[in-house]
């Protein structure tokens, strides 16, 4: 998931929120943005994203309870996309509990 939503350019965050429970970092190509989040905590948590210039793309999430895995035979834990859209660019994700997530924009 975070190997195939990636840019060429990392760019800044500009936030009122500090790291933890969930972490970011963002990055770019020509034509769009990524938004890779992690969040480490117990709590589900919302983030509130705005990216001017984008109205569209798609959130891809994979979560679930902690320590919990997939092995070949018992899968638990599957990524789950969604499409966006916003003409403003304002995007607002709830992430689960331990859950990771790709937002990617254009």
């Amino acid at each position: 998931m975070f190997a195939s939503n990636k840019g060429n350019t990392i760019v800044p965050v500009h936030t009122t929120a500090d790291f933890g429970p969930v972490y970011w970092v963002a990055s770019k190509t020509d034509s769009s943005y990524y938004l890779k989040l992690a969040n480490y905590g117990k709590d589900p948590q919302t983030v509130q994203v705005r990216i001017p210039g984008t109205k569209t793309g798609r959130l891809e999430m994979l979560s679930s309870p902690q320590y919990h895995g997939n092995t070949p035979f018992n899968v638990q834990a599957q990524t789950v996309t969604t499409s966006v859209f916003n003409p403003s660019g304002n995007y607002s994700i709830n992430m689960d509990p331990w859950a990771v997530a790709v937002l990617a924009v254009s």
